[in-house]
């Protein structure tokens, strides 16, 4: 009879899904005889990829790397792509750390490769001791960061998005996380070698994602609503590589129901999403996805010794 007493929660559960999948319904149907204005940009945005690395085969890198250059519909967009890598860490298996792969056998046609003391401050407010290459990979102009220790995907995140929110007010003269030789060389990366002056959008994957040849162009015709500052793709598991189990079919369905159905409910009613999927997503560059209050302060916040859980 005890276990009765775990019926609330149950319930609770299902109730909430069907009150998400009634508005999620209900929207649809008003949003086909009341859709959303979409604007038109009079030119096409420019974009800059975003990819996080950590400890991924070089194999699981070139094939994030070869959707990237994949991608359709999107050649009329000045592009570049940043690569940050956490450290200098081997993956199983791995012959060489995931970073000496990138500057070594991955990213082969490189214009300069020199190393920085002290290049930024990570999220520990410590300097970090970066290795930088720049060059192209398949056309696609790349700025590449091999960070010499580990910082977490947050901390590769953070130098990603500062960035690219300070390249935008740069005549501004911003207060931020980077050295000024740091800063400059990046700066004049995307301003005189992709041609790029002002950044509208970042998209984000991650170094064991490979995206749909559609992918962007769809991230780019989301994104065109009027307030929307962030998008998230569909993820889905690679079952071509793995061999089906039941924790592959659950893990496939709790993607399917938090993406489909909780983040879409958010998105609907309080047009706020708690989380957008990194492997997958594009964010408008301003003050709500990269400001220094949303990166440094909240984002970033470097836990005290006195920090507790609540």
């Amino acid at each position: 009879m005890c276990y009765y007493v775990f019926l609330p929660m149950i319930t609770l559960t299902v109730a909430l899904n069907d009150i998400m999948l009634t508005s999620v319904i209900v929207n649809k149907i008003w949003r086909f005889f009341v859709p959303e204005t979409k604007y038109i940009p009079e030119d096409p945005e420019t974009i800059v990829y975003a990819l996080p690395c950590y400890n991924e085969s070089p194999e699981e890198c070139t094939k994030s790397l070869d959707s990237l250059i994949n991608q359709v519909g999107v050649n009329a967009h000045r592009a570049a792509l940043m690569i940050v890598c956490d450290g200098r860490v081997r993956g199983h298996g791995m012959a060489k750390t995931c970073g000496d792969y990138l500057l070594e056998d991955i990213l082969v046609h490189r214009t300069s490769r020199f190393r920085l003391k002290d290049a930024y401050n990570s999220w520990d407010t410590l300097g970090m001791d970066v290795e930088v290459q720049t060059g192209h990979y398949k056309g696609l102009q790349y700025y590449c960061i091999i960070k010499d220790r580990n910082q977490g995907k947050r901390d590769s995140l953070i130098v990603a998005r500062s960035f690219l929110y300070n390249f935008n007010r740069r005549h501004e003269s911003p207060a931020k996380i980077f050295m000024p030789e740091f800063f400059g060389h990046m700066c004049s990366f995307l301003t005189k070698t992709a041609g790029i002056h002002q950044v509208e959008y970042l998209i984000g994957m991650d170094a064991d994602t490979v995206f749909d040849d559609h992918c962007v162009s769809y991230l780019l015709k989301e994104s065109r609503y009027k307030h929307t500052v962030g998008v998230c793709g569909y993820v889905a598991l690679d079952f071509s590589a793995s061999e089906w189990s039941p924790w592959s079919l659950y893990q496939s369905s709790e993607y399917t129901i938090s993406q489909g159905l909780r983040r879409l409910h958010q998105s609907i009613v309080t047009h706020k999403v708690s989380c957008l999927p990194g492997c997958c997503q594009i964010l408008r560059i301003c003050e709500t996805t990269c400001g220094d209050e949303v990166l440094l302060d909240l984002f970033g916040y470097y836990p005290k010794v006195t920090d507790n859980t609540f």
